[in-house]
C-alpha cells in the first residue's frame, strides 16, 4: 500500500477506472477497503465509491440483506443534513432510536457525528424503491416493524396524510387501513429522494423520482444543470385490476393520471428549453408500491417525450419496448445497425421510406403480419440490379488489368473528389451488398400474398428459417396453395406452416426447390378430403431431413419414396386431426382401408420398420380398438417413428 500512497493522483484514478469496471460484487469491497488505507487514497477512492453509490449495493450476492445495507447507506449519506429538514417518517424508517433534538435552540442536529460529507461525490442517483421493505431468506417480503414505527403507520398523523394525498390510490372495495402500511413505503422513498437529491442537484448527472413527487422537481428544473437522465417511479395508481372501468374510482384517476404525464411533459421541455441537448434519455417504470396491478406510462406521452430528446439513439432491434423512442425520430434515425425486429405497427412504411430497407444489417425479422403491401419490393428491386446482366458495380479504388501491357489504376484522390461531386450518390445496396435476412416470423399472414413470395425471392440466398403460425385465405375459400411460385431456397434448413381454418395444398415440387431443409412443419385441420385428389409429392432428394411433422393434407401427399433419400431422417411424424369423418361411407371404408394398409406397409418397409400384419390390419379396421404401433427393429438412422394409432389419423397415407 505504500507504493499506491506515492502515486500521483492521475495513476490512482486509472487504477481505480479499472477497479470500477468489475461486478459490484467486487468493485465495492476493493474501493471500500482503500478508503481506510490513508488520507491521500481515501479522497481519490470515496469518490469512486460514492460516484453512484447505490447501484453497488443491488448485487444479487446480498439480495436478503440488501435493504438493510441501502438503509445504513442511506443514513451515513444523510449525516450532514439537519434532522428538522428531514421528514419524520423518513427519521423512523431509517433509525428510529433517534428523534429530533427538540431542546436544541438551533436547526443543527443530524443523524450522526459523522462530519464527512460524501454527497458531494455523488453523479448518477439512482434510489432503489424497495429500500425500505425486508426479506427473508427466501427472498419474500417480511415486515418488520419497530414499535415507534407501529404507533406513527396507525396514527392519526398518518392517516390524514393518506386520505388527502391519494385518496383514490387504492382499490376502493378494501378499507384504507389495509392500504397504510404501502403507503408509509410510498413516503419513506419519496421523502429519502427529495433529501438526499436536493442537496446536490446542480451535479447530478442522472436522476430517479416518484412521479407522484413530480410538483416538486417540476419547481427545481433550472438547477438541474447536468441532468442527461431522467428515470420516473410511478408510484400513483392509475389503474387497478380489483376494480371496474364503471368504477366511480376511475374517474378520479384518469384525472390524476393527465395531470401526473402532463407535468412530466413539462418538466422535460423546461429542461430541454434551458439547457438545450443535455437530456439524453427519459424512461419510466413501475415503482410496484400496491399491490393494484403493474402502472405504465402512455405511448402518447412516450413519443411526446422523445420528440424533445436528442436523436442520438442508434438501436440494435425493434421492438414494442423501444418503438416510441425510435418512432419520435423515424426519419432521421440511423437504422443501419438493426439486426432483429420483434415487432413492428401496421402499416409502418406508410408516409416515410421503408423501415425495412434502412435496416441493412437485418437477419431476423418477426411480426404480427406483414407490415404494409409492397413492403418488400424494394428488396426484390435492389436483386434485380445486381443480377442484372451488363452492371457493373464494382469498386473504382482497385488496379484492374484490361488488356495486354494495358493497366487501369485507381484514380487519384483529386479525381475522386471530382468523381464524388458530378456523380450522384449510389443506393445502400451498391455500397453494403443485399440484406441477408435469415429468420423470418408471422403470426398470421392472408395468402395468396404478393409479399411472401417477393420476400421468398429477394432473399433467397440467406433465408434459413420461416414460420407463418396462422395461413389465412380468402372467405369461401378452403384450400390454400403453397409453393407455386416459390424459387429455389438454398439455405432453408426449417419451415413451419400452420392453417387452422384451411387445407394446404402443397406444391408437388415444393421439396424440390428446398434441397437442404432439416425440419419441415407443415399441419392443418384437413379431415375430410377424396382420395383421387391426393396426388404425393415428387420424392425430392432431400439427404438433410432429420425431422419431418406434416399433419392433415401435408400427410396425405407425403411421398414414402422420400424416405431412401432421407438417409438423415430421425423423427418422422405424419398424422391428421381427428379420425372422425375422414373417410366417408361405411360401404368403402373396408376397400380404402386396404388401401390404406398395403400402402402403410410399404412406409414401414422404407424405413425398416416390419410391425404384425394382424396388428396393423387390426388398428386400421377397427379405430375404435387401435393399440399403438410399436417398430420392432429399429430403423436406420430413424430414432422416433410417430406411427399411432393409424385410425386416429396419425399415419394416413391415401
Amino acid at each position: 500500500m505504500d507504493g499506491l500512497s506515492r502515486l500521483p493522483v492521475e495513476c490512482l484514478e486509472q487504477i481505480l477506472l479499472y477497479i470500477v469496471r468489475a461486478p459490484p460484487s467486487t468493485s465495492r469491497p476493493a474501493l471500500s477497503a482503500l478508503c481506510r488505507v490513508n488520507r491521500h487514497i481515501s479522497t481519490v477512492a470515496a469518490s469512486f465509491l460514492y460516484l453512484n453509490p447505490f447501484d453497488l449495493l443491488t448485487d444479487n450476492a446480498m439480495y436478503n440483506d440488501r435493504g438493510q445495507r441501502l438503509r445504513y447507506l442511506l443514513t451515513t449519506l444523510l449525516t450532514n443534513i439537519p434532522t428538522s429538514q428531514i421528514h419524520p417518517a423518513l427519521l423512523l424508517g431509517l433509525v428510529s432510536s433517534i428523534e429530533p433534538d427538540t431542546n436544541s435552540s438551533t436547526d443543527t442536529a443530524t443523524l450522526s457525528n459523522i462530519s464527512v460529507n460524501n454527497l458531494r461525490h455523488i453523479r448518477f442517483f439512482s434510489f432503489p424503491t424497495y429500500t425500505f421493505l425486508e426479506y427473508g431468506e427466501r427472498g419474500e417480503e417480511h415486515k418488520n416493524y419497530t414499535p415507534e414505527e407501529l404507533e406513527y403507520i396507525f396514527g392519526q398523523e398518518l392517516l390524514e396524510m393518506y386520505l388527502v394525498d391519494r385518496k383514490d390510490a387504492a382499490c376502493r372495495s378494501k378499507n384504507p387501513s389495509s392500504q397504510i402500511q404501502e403507503y408509509y413505503h410510498n413516503v419513506l422513498y419519496r421523502e429519502a429522494t427529495w433529501s438526499l437529491a436536493e442537496p446536490i442537484l446542480e451535479q447530478l448527472e442522472s436522476l430517479s423520482f416518484p412521479i407522484s413527487d413530480i410538483r416538486r422537481y417540476l419547481l427545481i428544473v433550472g438547477r438541474l444543470v447536468r441532468l442527461a437522465r431522467v428515470h420516473v417511479h410511478l408510484d400513483m395508481v392509475f389503474y387497478c385490476e380489483c376494480c371496474d372501468e364503471s368504477n366511480i374510482a376511475q374517474e378520479p384517476r384518469r384525472m390524476r393520471k393527465k395531470r401526473a404525464f402532463h407535468d412530466l411533459i413539462q418538466l422535460v421541455e423546461a429542461h430541454v428549453r434551458l439547457f438545450p441537448g443535455c437530456l439524453k434519455t427519459v424512461t419510466t417504470s413501475d415503482a410496484c408500491f400496491w399491490e393494484v396491478g403493474s402502472q405504465s406510462c402512455p405511448a402518447d406521452v412516450e413519443y411526446e417525450i422523445y420528440k424533445m430528446l436528442p436523436s442520438q439513439f442508434q438501436p440494435t432491434f425493434i421492438s414494442e419496448a423501444n418503438w416510441w423512442k425510435v418512432a419520435a425520430h423515424l426519419e432521421t434515425i440511423d437504422l443501419s445497425r438493426v439486426w432483429q425486429i420483434k415487432w413492428l405497427p401496421p402499416r409502418v412504411v406508410t408516409g416515410h421510406e421503408s423501415v425495412l430497407r434502412r435496416c441493412r444489417g437485418l437477419c431476423w425479422l418477426t411480426v404480427q403480419s406483414l407490415p404494409a403491401r409492397g413492403c418488400f419490393d424494394w428488396a426484390v428491386q435492389e436483386k434485380m440490379d445486381l443480377e442484372r446482366p451488363g452492371q457493373d458495380h464494382a469498386s473504382t479504388t482497385t488496379t484492374t488489368v484490361v488488356g495486354p501491357g494495358l493497366v487501369r489504376r485507381p484514380p487519384s484522390r483529386q479525381q475522386q473528389d471530382t468523381l464524388s461531386k458530378s456523380t450522384p450518390p449510389q443506393p445502400a445496396h451498391v455500397h453494403h451488398g443485399l440484406v441477408k435476412l435469415e429468420r423470418l416470423v408471422l403470426e398470421e399472414c392472408r395468402m395468396p400474398s404478393r409479399d411472401l413470395d417477393a420476400a421468398f425471392f429477394a432473399f433467397s440466398q440467406s433465408l434459413r428459417y420461416v414460420r407463418i403460425k396462422a395461413l389465412r385465405g380468402p372467405e369461401n375459400v378452403q384450400t390454400i396453395y403453397i409453393g407455386r411460385d416459390w424459387c429455389t431456397l438454398p439455405c432453408m434448413t426449417a419451415l413451419v406452416l400452420q392453417a387452422r381454418a384451411h387445407r394446404l395444398v402443397l406444391d408437388p415440387l415444393l421439396f424440390t426447390r428446398l434441397p437442404r431443409l432439416k425440419n419441415p412443419t407443415i399441419k392443418d385441420e384437413t379431415f375430410e378430403y377424396s382420395c383421387e385428389n391426393v396426388v404425393p409429392c415428387e420424392p425430392a432428394h432431400v439427404s438433410s431431413l432429420s425431422e419431418v411433422c406434416l399433419r392433415g393434407w401435408g400427410a396425405l401427399v407425403f411421398n414414402p419414396s422420400a424416405l431412401e433419400l432421407s438417409k438423415n431422417l430421425l423423427v418422422l411424424k405424419l398424422s391428421m386431426a381427428r379420425h372422425d369423418g375422414w373417410i366417408k361411407g361405411a360401404d368403402t371404408r373396408t376397400k380404402v382401408a386396404q388401401g390404406v394398409y398395403e400402402r402403410t406397409l410399404g412406409v414401414l418397409e422404407h424405413i425398416g420398420v416390419v410391425p404384425a400384419p394382424s396388428t396393423l390390419h387390426s388398428s386400421i379396421l377397427n379405430p375404435e380398438n387401435a393399440s399403438f404401433l410399436k417398430p420392432e427393429n429399429d430403423a436406420p438412422g430413424l430414432l422416433t417413428s410417430n406411427l399411432s394409432p393409424l385410425a386416429e389419423g396419425v399415419f394416413a397415407l391415401l
